[in-house]
């Protein structure tokens, strides 16, 4: 994997990063090991960071839920709380389950790391992410 400093990966990048996570949806879920019922706008079924059962505890919003695109909840613990609620988040959480996570205070995978996943999960390079500056910015005033 290519080393990254997250100080020099922009809130731009790692929200490009997150749409093209949301557009290979399904390719990451099956990259993590995830079986999850999809319908028109998200996931669900259990949640993979805290390993519940309840099949109802999970909705990742591949398509957004009125807010964003690649919004998640954790409708049992919250674990999107503890994770950030974006895909980003998403996957750091399930990487952090998957190497030994259990509950708030565990340590969790490192951000650098879970970019540097994603980005080998979409078979991506740092290079390949491109910020459009102007879309961003008519972002900011959209409601």
């Amino acid at each position: 994997m290519q080393a990254m400093n997250r100080s020099s990966f922009s809130k731009g990048e790692i929200d490009v990063l997150a749409e093209l996570l949301c557009q290979n949806a399904d390719t990451v879920l099956s990259k993590l090991n995830l079986s999850l019922r999809k319908d028109f706008r998200k996931y669900s079924g259990c949640c993979p960071v805290h390993g519940g059962d309840n099949i109802t505890a999970l909705n990742l919003y591949h398509e957004g839920d009125g807010r964003q695109i690649g919004n998640w909840v954790c409708n049992t613990h919250h674990c999107e709380k503890i994770f950030h609620p974006t895909f980003v988040g998403f996957v750091r959480g399930v990487l952090s389950e998957q190497a030994g996570w259990r509950q708030k205070g565990d340590k969790v995978k490192d951000f650098v790391e879970t970019l540097n996943w994603c980005l080998d999960a979409l078979g991506k390079k740092r290079k390949d992410i491109v910020v459009d500056k102007v879309a961003i910015e008519r972002n900011r005033f959209e409601i």
